[in-house]
């Protein structure tokens, strides 16, 4: 039984290099890897390719974002018949060990188990956790990771989540084949929990404390490390998320989202006269107030 594994890449050679070396150290379960470069400027797709010329990959002409870019390894995976598909982000290090306990459990369980994660660590502090699976939050309008920032506590668990965070899940092949791959349009952020919901209208979405994954760049959000792609795509994509929802929940995401940017607005203005130097105000301000507006009126609520 292969385990087809999709590594995407955007001009970031060093953190791809080291996922996909610790991927190679996996023994206990055949993996074939699919590295998709999403149009990379750097050229560290070439230099990946030829550091790893055993590995399939695929080079994407334009960079159409973490959902398209993670599509085209998907959809090549799918087509090599794997049973199983693993979507890891690029700075995400794995035990050697990690993926055969997630294998056996979906192998033990029924049909109606889709997919499944693992614990993930923070890399830099090993001891805490970076996410154990996901909850939906309505009242901050996103998705949150569980038992962030907790002490490691090595409990054996298996529990259901709401949502499988896209930094790692392990999906079942004929899940991509009935439900559908990520959504496109989004770009950027919120994609896994919008394929996590449509999952879970028909299957249940599992995490399991068995397998142990280190994540490099999961140190949480704080006002200085807003950059200007984040704030537009998580402002925007949260009005796309929510599209569906009834009128008075509708209304209460744009007001929420309205809040939380002029929160946001006060955090980089906060950040700028901290760092005089480091004059970002007014692109970051133009990202997050473009992001709202975009996601207002182009998916209007």
């Amino acid at each position: 039984m292969n385990v087809g594994v999709v590594v995407l890449n955007y001009n970031n050679f060093d953190d791809t290099f080291d996922c996909i070396e610790s991927l190679l150290r996996v023994t206990d379960v055949s993996l074939k890897i699919y590295l998709v470069d999403n149009a990379s400027s750097d050229g560290s797709g070439q230099r990946l390719k030829n550091a790893f010329p055993n590995i399939y990959s695929i080079f994407s002409e334009i960079n159409r974002g973490y959902g398209a870019g993670n599509n085209l390894g998907i959809e090549k995976a799918l087509e090599e018949e794997n049973a199983y598909i693993l979507i890891i982000n690029n700075d995400v290090i794995v035990e050697p060990d990690f993926l055969q306990p997630m294998i056996q459990i979906l192998e033990d369980s029924d049909n109606t188990v889709g997919g499944i994660t693992c614990k993930v660590l923070y890399m830099h502090n090993p001891t805490i956790i970076n996410a154990a699976g996901g909850r939906i939050n309505n009242l901050i309008c996103t998705g949150e990771s569980l038992r962030i920032g907790e002490f490691d506590d090595n409990i054996i668990e298996t529990t259901e989540v709401d949502f499988l965070p896209g930094m790692l899940m392990l999906i079942r092949r004929e899940v991509f084949e009935t439900e559908g791959l990520f959504q496109e349009h989004f770009f950027l952020y919120f994609e896994d929990l919008e394929f996590s919901r449509r999952l879970h209208k028909k299957y249940k979405l599992l995490y399991t404390s068995k397998g142990k994954v280190y994540h490099k760049c999961g140190g949480g959000i704080q006002y200085e490390n807003y950059t200007s792609t984040y704030l537009y795509y998580y402002t925007r994509n949260r009005f796309l998320y929510y599209i569906d929802s009834n009128q008075l929940y509708k209304l209460y995401v744009t007001l929420f989202s309205f809040f939380n940017s002029i929160w946001k607005t006060y955090l980089i203005l906060k950040e700028q006269i901290e760092n005089r130097h480091n004059n970002v105000f007014f692109k970051k301000f133009m990202s997050l107030w473009r992001g709202f507006f975009d996601g207002l009126t182009k998916n209007p609520l």
